[in-house]
């Protein structure tokens, strides 16, 4: 399964191929596959989070 790792690795790995390559037309769309990776590390990030802290409330109230 992936993590907000994986995608934040294949963001950084458009970057710098976009950032190498001679061709403007490519670099652009490394750049945009780049932000749709670091975008769904954002979303897969904040998922966890949210999910942390609803089992942490959880853990909280049957704690009890």
């Amino acid at each position: 399964m992936e993590d907000a790792r994986f995608f934040l690795q294949q963001a950084n790995r458009c970057y710098q191929l976009a950032w190498q390559s001679f061709d403007l037309w490519v670099a652009q769309r490394l750049n945009l596959l780049g932000n749709e990776h670091r975008s769904k590390a954002r979303e897969f990030y904040s998922e966890q989070t949210r999910l942390g802290a609803i089992q942490r409330n959880w853990a909280t109230h049957t704690d009890k």
